[in-house]
């Protein structure tokens, strides 16, 4: 099974990564705060040495001026330098919400200019964006929603 990193550890983060667990993935959970979750670190380089695939799950507030995106490029710049120093394929999936365009414009060249690799050829980057709605208990508890997302 594919070890898998998870890049913010909010709400969605901590879904995502405990959901992979659940379905009996390696995980390691990294953000820039001390969270209380299993194989946490702070070091983003640790969490992508020890996986084969990170999603980044942190923050896309809405300002007045529209999303800001300082989250997703402090995100795609620390994972281009880890990716520097990694041998194996690896892949970036974007679960944060982004406007379209954001992978190609912003995300991509970040983790290209930071890592001196090539999107495609040295590393992969897809977009599975989280569309959240006010809920009652926790998608990770859904047995058809996993079977699904984690297995299809």
């Amino acid at each position: 099974m594919a070890k898998v990193a998870i890049i913010g550890c909010g709400w969605v983060g901590t879904n995502v990564g405990i959901g992979f667990r659940n379905m009996g993935y390696e995980v390691v959970f990294y953000d820039i705060v001390r969270k209380d979750l299993p194989n946490f670190t702070m070091d983003v380089r640790y969490a992508v040495d020890n996986s084969e695939v990170c999603f980044i799950c942190v923050p896309t507030p809405t300002t007045r001026r529209g999303i800001d995106l300082s989250y997703v490029k402090d995100a795609s710049t620390k994972i281009g330098k880890a990716l520097k120093g990694k041998e194996d394929y690896y892949v970036v999936a974007i679960k944060s919400t982004i406007t379209p365009g954001t992978t190609e414009n912003v995300i991509i060249p970040l983790l290209e200019k930071f890592s001196n690799k090539k999107a495609g050829k040295d590393f992969g980057v897809c977009v599975n964006p989280e569309f959240m709605t006010e809920i009652e208990h926790s998608w990770t508890d859904d047995k058809a929603y996993k079977k699904d997302f984690f297995t299809e």
